[in-house]
Order: structure tokens, then sequence, then C-alpha cells
């Protein structure tokens, strides 16, 4: 099974750079060499932190940037990723009982546990 890590993507507010980088830039560089060279892979698994100051403009760009993906994609909350926003533009993506956004995805080449380890009101 193939699989694709993209982690730490750090979207901003449009027109924004970071660290004088255009974090928009290098994921659609990024996403453009997946499509190019990795097309085959069966999962892209996105690691936060998806957004570096939680905008939910940036989300919405996020979600919209990764339906390019020829392949099913998951994205995880790092701790720049308040869940209530994350959830409400990937209502999709499953929560668990206590509000985590974690599950096992059970595959046939094995069970991938995706963790949610924020610590709300902390930044590490």
């Amino acid at each position: 099974m193939k699989i694709i890590q993209i982690t730490d993507t750090h979207l901003m507010q449009r027109g924004t750079e970071l660290l004088g980088l255009n974090p928009y830039e290098r994921l659609d560089a990024c996403i453009a060499s997946i499509i190019e060279f990795h097309a085959d892979a069966e999962l892209c698994i996105i690691t936060g932190d998806l957004t570096d100051q939680a905008h939910r403009k940036a989300y919405q760009d996020f979600r919209e940037i990764l339906q390019q993906l020829p392949m099913l994609f998951h994205p995880l909350v790092g701790n720049h990723d308040p869940s209530k926003i994350f959830s409400e533009v990937f209502p999709e993506v499953p929560l668990d009982k206590d509000g985590f956004v974690q599950q096992v995805l059970e595959t046939p080449a094995g069970n991938f546990l995706f963790l949610d380890t924020v610590e709300h009101g902390n930044h590490w």
C-alpha cells in the first residue's frame, strides 16, 4: 500500500507569508508533485498543523486544495488547529466520544491510528 504524508502546511490568510515563505505556493507545489509522481497512492495523510493561526478561510482553502488529490485523504489536527473550527469545515472527519479528532482506519494493509494529541490552551 502506497501512502503519502503531508505535514505542517501552516496555511495563513491568502497573500500572507510565514517566515518569508508562501504556504499556499508550497502546498500547491506539493499537490502538483503528488499528482504527477504519486497519483497511484491509495491514501494521503495530512498531519497538522494545517493552519498557522486557525483562520476559518484558511481551512476552507485547505479543503478546496485537497480536493485535487486523486486518492483518499485524511487530515489530522495539530497544536495550531482548534478542533471546533476544523470540525465545522471538515464535518465528515469523525470525532471520538470526547470530541477529539481521532479514529482507526482499517485497510487491507493493516489499521491506521489517527490520534489527536492537542492540549487545548497550550502551544505544543
